[in-house]
């Protein structure tokens, strides 16, 4: 076992207090609209707003867990918090929470926010059963949202100042609360004093119902976030700002964002939240192809996994370990430096290495919008992103195989638990809620591919545990492998030894293959057509340049062609991929560096 992760789970689990009593009620509030609710926001604000909304979804789950305990008395039992979800055991009589769901969603429905509260009775040694029926009732109940609740069906002759309209004062609210948020890293819940109407103060304090959380520079131990992903940023700071052809840029933006909108002109000063635009811009720096990433994370069949717990201990144990891989370690991970090949054109107008490899903060380079409970959603360099996917997985991997050691989650020794991703390239004012579906859909597309398709051994694959790149599903594996050959092929034109005509011809050397017959149609054997040959005839003449470049596509051609020609069997499986989306990617990594207004 890993002795950090064995030590620090010992840590976490320690901290656990578990319930002491018997209660009467299991209880789980379910916030929903959160996605749409957090990219619903232009993308040349979006930086300085997306972490503001995303922490106000959590600090929902935080004030609405507070209300609760007042109604009943804090006769009651927290077994997770977080993502928009919460899970508490309650000695509850209806009439302490009769009429809450309806007094907290009028704060909300300005916001398309909807909070549901479900209760289900509850039976200690039957645990499975009860949060079953749990989860049903609250998707049940979901389907009544907004009844009762008269402000929802007013007609559209409502003032055009409410707060989804994101009008100016509404965005001065959300940088607000951005900058304390990177400033103070840490909240206190009070009860409210009735001052504030609304759910979002100009001074960045959030209100719902009887209580209100306030950022603030001196938390208490249990409201510190200094370590969570949830208040950290990527800023300006003296690197950065020593590159003065990017600041001199960034200024140009701000501008004309300023002519634009009316409004005081900024300029670049250290500590501010880095834009899109600069993020892309440093990817472009790096690489000649100045575009974003966009990464989402999801956990697989974590929902399999907490229906069949034993108990409400095993639900508190392993909530507990996800919630702190994805806010706590994702942050570790985060300040980490990532390995990079600059590949660039000199003076001379040729490709060529610089001093690689070089390395760069993964926090100077990536904006998380939200990591907590199962997955995260990541924006920043497309090339960054690249490597954060990877590292990520990886580091997730060994997390699980620790905790499926640990005595207190042993429960999980039998149980597959991976993590699949989407992930998307666009260009740094590409609109912030199609770039977020986007991601979505590439995600989706990991977890469904194969799904109901048949492996060699003749066992359905579940289709996930893979990464969409380019609306390919490759396996982890094979994305890996994709890296690797991205650098090697790239190292082929930085060292002058090819041209990018390789590129060309390596993304567009599978099609043929998958366009011919099936071999049964035209009576040749399988093992026999086609052969190696037609790869090394269609890359050939790749192959006499140099004695270098002969020994990269003769590797390339023996790991390429029985991938092929598995695809040209029928027998499926699209690890053939990888070697075009590698080349795809290696011209990205060797574009001419640019950064004109027009990149």
């Amino acid at each position: 076992m890993n002795e950090s992760y064995s030590e620090q789970l010992d840590m976490l689990f320690e901290d656990i207090k578990l319930p002491e009593k018997d209660y009467s009620t299991f209880l789980k509030i379910d916030i929903s609209g959160i996605q749409d609710y957090i990219f619903h926001v232009q993308s040349d604000k979006a930086a300085r707003t997306l972490k503001g909304r995303s922490f106000l979804v959590q600090a929902l789950g935080w004030l609405a867990e507070e209300n609760i305990k007042q109604a009943v008395n804090d006769d009651c039992y927290t077994i997770y918090n977080g993502g928009g979800n919460v899970y508490m055991l309650v000695n509850e009589e209806e009439a302490l929470l009769d009429g809450m769901e309806g007094r907290l969603n009028d704060v909300l429905t300005p916001y398309s926010l909807y909070i549901c509260i479900s209760t289900v009775s509850y039976a200690a040694k039957d645990f499975r059963n009860c949060k079953r029926a749990l989860e049903q009732q609250s998707a049940k109940d979901k389907q009544r949202k907004y009844q009762g609740q008269h402000e929802a069906f007013h007609s559209f002759e409502l003032p055009r100042d409410l707060p989804d309209r994101e009008e100016k004062n509404q965005e001065d609210k959300w940088h607000v609360l951005t900058k304390q948020l990177v400033k103070h890293k840490g909240y206190t819940i009070e009860t409210a004093d009735g001052s504030q109407q609304d759910l979002l103060g100009a001074d960045g304090v959030i209100r719902l119902g009887d209580f209100q959380l306030k950022i603030v520079r001196n938390p208490t131990e249990d409201k510190k976030l200094d370590k969570s992903i949830l208040v950290n940023l990527p800023t300006w700071d003296n690197d950065l700002l020593d590159d003065g052809r990017l600041k001199e840029r960034i200024n140009k933006e701000y501008k004309r964002q300023a002519k634009r909108d009316g409004t005081p002109e900024r300029t670049v000063e250290a500590g501010q939240i880095l834009e899109f635009s600069v993020l892309a811009a440093l990817a472009g720096k790096r690489t000649g192809t100045p575009k974003l990433g966009i990464l989402k994370m999801d956990v697989d069949n974590l929902g399999m996994v907490f229906g069949d717990l034993p108990d409400a201990q095993a639900m508190t144990y392993l909530s507990k370990a996800f919630k702190w891989f994805f806010e706590e370690r994702f942050c570790e991970i985060w300040n980490e430096a990532f390995e990079y090949n600059c590949h660039a054109r000199g003076s001379d107008g040729k490709y060529q290495t610089k001093g690689n490899p070089q390395k760069k903060p993964y926090s100077q380079n990536l904006y998380v919008v939200f990591a907590g409970g199962d997955d995260c959603f990541v924006l920043g360099g497309w090339d960054t992103i690249l490597a954060f996917a990877d590292r990520i997985e990886s580091e997730f991997q060994q997390f699980v195989l620790e905790l499926k050691q640990h005595k207190r989650t042993e429960f999980l020794s039998d149980r597959k638990v991976t993590l699949s991703a989407g992930v998307e390239l666009v260009g740094p004012k590409h609109p912030t809620i199609l770039f977020a579906r986007a991601a979505n859909e590439a995600i989706d597309t990991a977890k469904d591919y194969e799904k109901e398709r048949k492996d060699e051994a003749g066992k359905l694959s579940n289709g996930k545990h893979r990464i969409c790149l380019f609306n390919e599903a490759l396996s982890w594996e094979d994305y890996r492998n994709c890296q690797t050959w991205r650098d090697r092929l790239a190292g082929l034109i930085s060292s002058k030894r090819c041209n990018r005509s390789l590129f060309y011809r390596i993304q567009h050397s599978s099609a043929g293959f998958q366009e011919m017959p099936h071999p049964s149609a035209l009576q040749y054997k399988q093992d026999k057509f086609p052969e190696e040959w037609h790869l090394y005839h269609f890359l050939g003449r790749m192959r006499n340049t140099s004695s270098g470049t002969f020994k990269t596509v003769d590797e390339l051609v023996k790991a390429y062609a029985p991938a092929l020609l598995k695809v040209y069997k029928n027998n499926g499986g699209n690890t053939h991929m990888t070697y075009p989306l590698a080349a795809r990617l290696a011209e990205f990594s060797t574009r001419t560096i640019k950064l004109s207004s027009d990149e």
